[in-house]
């Protein structure tokens, strides 16, 4: 895929992640089950984690030079 493809869609997934750990901060709290609090928070967190890994992939992919840009590079002498 070109890279520019490849960033739109993993910040739609980025999008996505927002949307789902907002779905999960607004569920309502279990105070009888601690273990379904627990599941929850332990979702949230793995979350956060790949929206952090996301933001610095696509921040990262942004700043790198295109294929083309290094191919036309190379041929130069």
């Amino acid at each position: 895929l070109p890279k520019e493809e490849v960033i739109d869609l993993l910040r739609v997934r980025l999008q996505n992640l927002y949307k789902q750990i907002e779905s999960l901060e607004n569920t309502p709290k279990h105070k009888h089950y601690l273990g379904i609090a627990l599941s929850l928070d332990h979702r949230l967190m793995h979350m956060q984690v790949e929206v952090d890994w996301l933001t610095k992939v696509i921040q990262q992919l942004t700043e790198a030079p295109s294929q083309t840009d290094q191919q036309e590079n190379s041929n130069r002498p």
